[in-house]
């Protein structure tokens, strides 16, 4: 009997997505679960296309809080880097799923924020950008922003009336240099608590590799993970520190 996903993938995509669409209460939380990896499954194995399957069902889930749902949504979008197409079109796709996971990481839920976060640890460095963070940690850039908008509109006088905020693009007025503060503050808070340093120590090594600077924060959070009893957090610390012996 075979296991191929391929095998019965297109039998069981409507089931599924229509499970999705129909499973909303708490009772029904195994049921979503199931089908989300169940799709999640047929999306890796590429018999379904991922972003099209958003495209479908992402409005179901627009307002989705149920915790063990929202994590597998994080699983399914942690697949977005993975299943990547050259395309402009993907492009969007990629910046609205970083959006959509940077907001679920805001989430009072351990289990939902350690969800987002371990999927945003799959993602390249270089959609790090400000307008992809959740604006509780780049406050102090968007009142920049406004403020120099604000100096625009002053510039220009009242005769002018069509500057505003989208006269400035905030991801070419601060450049992605400019994100790593408040994401390393993020991380280094995150890894205060001992479910997220695993998941800390993966994301500070992905800012290593863009930006050297960050290499000191990053000791340091293998120092301060030394001797823990944790096994996900010795196997985050044997991991970063293989990378750093191999990186070029």
């Amino acid at each position: 009997m075979t296991t191929e996903p391929e095998q019965h993938g297109a039998e069981l995509l409507t089931a599924l997505t229509d499970i999705l669409k129909t499973s909303s209460t708490e009772q029904d939380i195994p049921v979503s679960v199931l089908a989300l990896r169940g799709l999640s499954k047929l999306c890796e194995s590429e018999v379904m296309d991922l972003m099209s399957l958003w495209s479908y069902l992402g409005e179901t889930f627009l307002n989705e809080t149920r915790p063990l749902v929202v994590k597998e949504l994080c699983g399914l979008l942690s697949l977005v880097p993975q299943l990547a197409v050259e395309t402009q079109e993907y492009e969007t796709f990629t910046k609205l799923a970083m959006m959509r996971l940077w907001a679920y990481s805001q989430s009072s839920n351990c289990l939902v924020c350690a969800a987002a976060y371990e999927a945003l640890s799959k993602y390249s460095v270089k959609y790090f950008c400000v307008s992809y963070l959740p604006k509780s940690v780049t406050k102090d850039l968007y009142e920049q922003l406004d403020l120099a908008v604000k100096q625009m509109q002053e510039g220009k006088g009242k005769s002018d009336t069509k500057t505003d905020g989208d006269a400035l693009d905030v991801d070419i007025m601060f450049p992605q240099i400019l994100c790593i503060p408040p994401i390393l503050k993020t991380i280094l808070a995150l890894s205060k608590s001992a479910d997220l340093k695993p998941i800390s120590i993966r994301l500070m090594m992905l800012l290593w590799k863009q930006q050297e600077r960050c290499f000191p924060q990053l000791l340091q959070l293998i120092s301060d993970s030394q001797g823990s009893s944790s096994y996900q957090v010795r196997l985050a610390v044997a991991s970063v520190i293989l990378e750093i012996c191999t990186h070029k």
